[in-house]
């Protein structure tokens, strides 16, 4: 058993209280589009300093400009 918990996060809700989610699930891996990027780094910023950071998975658009990659 990998004993993990997928945690959804509203992305309309504010720096802060994304950090207050990521700190009070414990979050170890945050899943993250890249047009989300800022948001998560700047709650990331937020977190206390005695949390162990989470590892970030950037998810990158299979189509840029209208070109696939």
């Amino acid at each position: 058993m990998a004993g993990c918990v997928l945690n959804n996060i509203n992305t309309r809700l504010d720096v802060w209280t994304i950090s207050v989610i990521l700190c009070h699930s414990e979050s170890r891996v945050v899943f993250i589009d890249e047009h989300l990027r800022s948001l998560v780094l700047n709650s990331i910023s937020l977190l206390p300093v005695y949390f162990k950071l989470p590892i970030l998975i950037l998810i990158a658009d299979e189509i840029e400009n209208g070109v696939p990659n």
